[in-house]
Formats: structure tokens, sequence, C-alpha cells
């Protein structure tokens, strides 16, 4: 509460300020402060929102690292539970979350048959990050499969410093980005100041005393504050690798779009289905590709590619339960890997495929050094796409930075075009 009310204070302190440094009268400075005193709360609840995120994201990274590694040293679900819990404070909300998946792992007093399964979903559900699905599934489909372990494991640990070096120089890129839209708000107001110097002393009280002039200012600030507060929102976002919830709409455009590609239909309705297509096929890929590169340590492709299955959907699914049908149908045949998203001619999916019908032939200790070879390429891959992502979202944030100077621009323009008004009233009454 003293921490709000200081906000309160210092951002009522401000808008005098201005009001008094640029002349505005008592209603516009009421109808400022109001948008102001409005818009804190918000900000605020935006700023303690980034402080969670960061946070989230920093509890998952350290339990995937702790359970990959007591996983591995132990191959015991409970045990490395145990690990994991003494990471936290026992008043954090990751401790009690973890908490719970114990207790359901111990009791099973949700009556399903993969209490292992059911005991993870509720960390799951609490932080939906896609390394930690994939990481879960994996963990208990193995389980059922059972086997060495030790070597998906550690592509695991690989794939998730990856991660965590992409997120720490995207979130001090996304830094940067926040302080130079803040230095550009401010320098906006200081060019609005200089240009009100400018104005001739002997237009300036006719000036300040339009109504124009005084709805610009209270018009300007308040789209000012209201950056800064989009800004807090942009900060905000999310840290984890989370995947957004596909609409009934978005799935049914995607199932269209796959059998037009399909079809072969040259129209222009298939060239953009082509091009929706091969975006949606080039970001999951790489994760489907992981997925089965870790279930090809303890079995055969058939197995593996079976296994995967459970953590995609979409039309993604529909195309490997296609490609699984082919391969039961014709286990020695290069054609059902030929056949995978063949309409879309991508380079890394052949590539994919060939290494893998070639670890089908010839086995697990002739390929081993192309599946790693293999593993090392995927993890680029996915680097790649997750880096695109990121950049996408540090453009639209760098957008951000010329609003202010748009704003300060207009506002002159205004400022001109009332003195110009003003010295013509004067001209023709004269």
């Amino acid at each position: 509460m003293r921490r709000r009310l200081i906000e309160l204070l210092g951002v009522e302190c401000m808008l005098m300020v201005l009001a008094l440094v640029f002349h505005m009268q008592i209603p516009a400075a009421i109808i400022t402060g109001m948008i102001g005193l409005f818009l804190l709360p918000v900000a605020d609840r935006f700023v303690k929102r980034a402080k969670n995120k960061r946070q989230e994201y920093q509890d998952v990274a350290c339990y995937m690292e702790q359970f990959l590694c007591s996983y591995k040293r132990t191959s015991l679900l409970g045990r490395t539970l145990e690990d994991c819990l003494i990471l936290y404070e026992k008043d954090s909300i990751f401790y009690s979350v973890l908490k719970g998946a114990y207790h359901v792992l111990h009791t099973g007093e949700r009556g399903e048959e993969n209490i292992s399964e059911q005991a993870l979903e509720v960390i799951y559900k609490k932080y939906p990050s896609r390394r930690m699905r994939m990481l879960h599934s994996y963990i208990v489909k193995a389980e059922e499969m059972g086997g060495d372990m030790s070597e998906a494991l550690n592509i695991l640990l690989r794939d998730l410093e990856y991660w965590k070096e992409r997120q720490i120089v995207f979130q001090k890129k996304k830094r940067i980005l926040v302080k130079e839209c803040i230095l550009s708000t401010f320098l906006s107001v200081i060019l609005c100041f200089v240009s009100y110097l400018l104005v001739p002393a002997a237009f300036r009280s006719t000036l300040v005393q339009s109504v124009y002039y005084q709805v610009a200012m209270v018009i300007f600030l308040s789209a000012i504050m209201i950056l800064l507060v989009w800004l807090c929102y942009c900060a905000s976002g999310n840290w984890l690798d989370t995947v957004k919830d596909t609409s009934e709409t978005e799935k049914w455009q995607q199932e269209k779009n796959y059998e037009l590609v399909r079809e072969k239909k040259r129209t222009v309705a298939g060239y953009f289905a082509m091009r929706r297509m091969r975006t949606e096929i080039q970001r999951e890929f790489p994760y489907w590709l992981l997925s089965v590169l870790l279930f090809l340590q303890q079995d055969s492709i058939y197995r593996a590619v079976k296994a995967s299955v459970w953590n995609i959907e979409g039309v993604f699914r529909r195309e490997v339960e296609l490609f699984l049908d082919e391969l039961y149908e014709n286990p020695t045949s290069f054609q059902p890997f030929q056949n995978f998203f063949k309409e879309y001619d991508l380079p890394e999916i052949r590539s994919g495929m060939k290494l893998l019908y070639s670890f089908q032939n010839n086995g697990y200790e002739d390929t081993s050094k192309q599946i790693y070879f293999l593993i090392e390429q995927n993890n680029l891959a996915m680097n790649q796409v997750e880096k695109k992502q990121l950049e996408n979202e540090l453009t639209s944030l760098g957008l951000l930075r010329q609003f202010p100077m748009l704003f300060a621009s207009g506002k002159i323009i205004l400022d001109l075009v009332i003195v110009l008004m003003i010295t013509m009233g004067k001209y023709f009454m004269g």
C-alpha cells in the first residue's frame, strides 16, 4: 500500500510539473491527472505480471535441469521429485505444485491407470512449457518401454541449455528496447517543450489560452501514458515456451489447407495454403523429430514414431499416422519416409527422414554418428524456429520506439496550425 501511494504521488507530481511547464489550464490538468490515476494500477499490474513470468521461467528451468540430472542418477520418479522439492522454498507456488504431484504419485488418488502421467500432468497444467511436456511424455512412455535412458536424457539436457541461452539473450534485448522506448518518450516531451519555446513571445499567451492547444496537450500526454502502459504490457510477456491453443476455426482452416495441398490444386487458394502449411510444418517438425529421437534410443523406428504421436495434434498428427500406416505395410521400404510431407519439398524433412531410414536399415551401432549429427542439426533447426519467433516479438516491440516521436510531431504540427490561425486572425482583424 505504501509503495502504491508513493507511485501515485510520483505520477501526479510529474503530471503537475508538465502541466505547469506547458501552461495547461486547470480543467485540462485535472483530466490528465485522472487519466494517469486510472492507468497507474494497470501499469502496476503488468509490472507485477512481468516479475511473476520471470519467476515462472526460473522455476521451470531449474526444475527441468534438476529433474533430468536426478532421474539420470536414480531412474525413480518419486526420488526425482523429492530432489526437486529441495530446491524451492516451502511457501513458493512451485513447491506446492510439486508437492501436489508427489502426493498424486504416492497415493494414486485420481484412480487413473498411469499414475506417473497423472502426477506429472499436475505440474504441466500450472506451467504449460512445451519442453516440460516433452520431458514428461518421454519419461512416462520410456518407463513403459524400459531400457537405458541416459543418452536420451543427455539430449534433453543439451536442448534445455540451448533454450536457456536463447531466453537470456532475448530478454536482454527486450530490456534494451524498453529502455530505448522510455528514452524516446522523454525526448518527445522535451521536443514539444523546445517547439513551444520557439513560438514568438507575442503569440504564446494566446496559444496557451486556445481550447485546441489545451485539448492537444491532454491528448498528447494521455497518448504518452497509454504508450508507457502498453510498453509495460509488452515487457510482461511469457518466458515459457508455451504453445498457443488452436481454436476450432483455426483447426478447420488447417485441415482445409492440408487437403488443398494434398489435392495439388494449382489455384490462388492452393498457393496460400501451401505457404501457410510450410510455415506450420517447419515450426513443428523439429519438435516431433526430437521426440522420435528420444524414443529411438530404446526401441525401433515404428514404436518410436508411435510413441511420439501422443505429443502432437492437428494435421501433423494426421500425417504421422499416415506415415505409420505406410511403415506398417512396407517396413523395409524407403517409400513411407519419402512420402512424409512430400508435397512441401522441405530439405530439413528430406534429410531427417533419410537418416531415420538409414537408422532402421543399419541399426544403432552403424549409424550412431549419423544420429548424433541428426540431433545436432535438429537442435539448430529448433534454434532457428524459436529465434525467428523471438525476433518477430522484438520487431513489434521495436516499432514502439517510433510512436513517441510521431505523437510529438503531430503535437508540433497542431501548434503551428494554431499559431497560423492566430496570426491570420489578427491580420484580417487588423
